[in-house]
């Protein structure tokens, strides 16, 4: 699910004053804080969106390396790696997206992701991370990414976490829709969030 953004909220005269006419207290948090809020909620079933990515076996990166597919939705820890709203919308991102294989190699290796929205799709990024984890926490050099690897994962139970209840769960009937738009999934640089502020009641 790729979570809305918003710049400054418009507040009408009903907004600014409580019932009695006295004015409200407000606080300005910036644009960041008001997206993670926003990946601070639950995931909600009935409000999600899905997406359909070609997936690209020799995709590259700005300096002619080849990326798996984590990097290819933007998903990067560690130093050089992205900050946590732009690691855990890519998480979601693979989460609620149909994958495209760019050719036929590609077929099997996209089917063990399972369907979009599913508990095998959550298993696939789940495993993947915890495998990280187990890797690279003896690395001192990896200290920062096995605790990037560590917060996001427990992000994601949290933000799944009433999916994750029921055991197995697929919202999704078909592992592909060519009913949803195809995009081409190109290397990711984080983008600077804009910046700006949001008017948070207090």
């Amino acid at each position: 699910m790729r979570p809305s953004t918003s710049g400054a909220a418009a507040l009408s005269p009903a907004d600014l004053f409580d019932e009695n006419g006295n004015l409200k207290k407000f606080r300005f948090v910036s644009a960041h804080q008001h997206l993670m809020g926003l990946l601070d909620s639950q995931f909600d079933e009935d409000n999600y969106s899905l997406f359909r990515y070609k997936i690209y076996s020799e995709q590259k990166d700005e300096n002619g390396d080849s990326v798996g597919i984590w990097n290819q939705f933007g998903y990067k820890v560690g130093w050089n790696g992205a900050g946590a709203y732009f690691r855990r919308t890519a998480l979601m991102e693979l989460f609620c997206s149909y994958l495209v294989p760019e050719n036929d190699s590609q077929k099997s290796i996209l089917h063990g992701f399972g369907k979009p929205v599913s508990r095998k799709r959550y298993d696939r990024i789940e495993s993947f991370i915890r495998s990280q984890i187990n890797q690279k926490k003896h690395n001192t050099r990896m200290k920062k990414a096995v605790r990037n690897w560590e917060s996001d994962l427990n992000w994601l139970n949290n933000h799944l976490q009433v999916l994750l209840q029921r055991g197995h769960f697929e919202l999704c009937e078909n592992q592909d829709d060519p009913n949803v738009p195809l995009v081409e999934r190109k290397f990711l640089e984080e983008k600077e969030i804009e910046k700006g502020t949001v008017i948070d009641l207090i």
